[in-house]
C-alpha cells in the first residue's frame, strides 16, 4: 500500500496533526518518548515513498514531523516543544 496524507489545523488553543491512510483497516502502534520530547506513530503495512521532514511554523507545541519509510511500515513523529510534553 502507498499513500498518506498529513494536514495540520493550528488555533490559538490548541493544534491538531491529521494523519490518513489509504488503508480503512490500517493498523497503527503508538508510544511517546523523553528526553527529547516525542510521538511516535507506526503504520503497519503502509508505505510511504519516501522519508521526509516537515518544520512546522509558529506551533507551540510542535517542532517538527518526520516520516520514516520503511519496508514494512510508515514511521511518522512528531518532535515535541517544551510546552508540548
Amino acid at each position: 500500500n502507498t499513500g498518506l496524507e498529513l494536514g495540520v489545523e493550528i488555533s490559538p488553543n490548541s493544534s491538531k496533526f491529521l494523519l490518513g491512510a489509504n488503508d480503512p483497516e490500517v493498523r497503527y502502534e503508538s508510544v511517546t518518548m523523553k528526553s527529547p520530547g516525542r510521538l511516535v506513530i507506526d503504520l503497519i503495512g503502509q508505505r510511504s515513498p519516501a522519508s521526509k521532514t516537515i518544520q512546522v511554523a509558529s506551533n507551540p507545541y510542535v517542532n517538527s514531523v518526520r516520516i520514516g519509510a520503511h519496508s514494512d511500515r510508515t514511521r511518522v513523529v512528531l518532535d515535541l516543544t517544551e510546552q508540548g510534553t
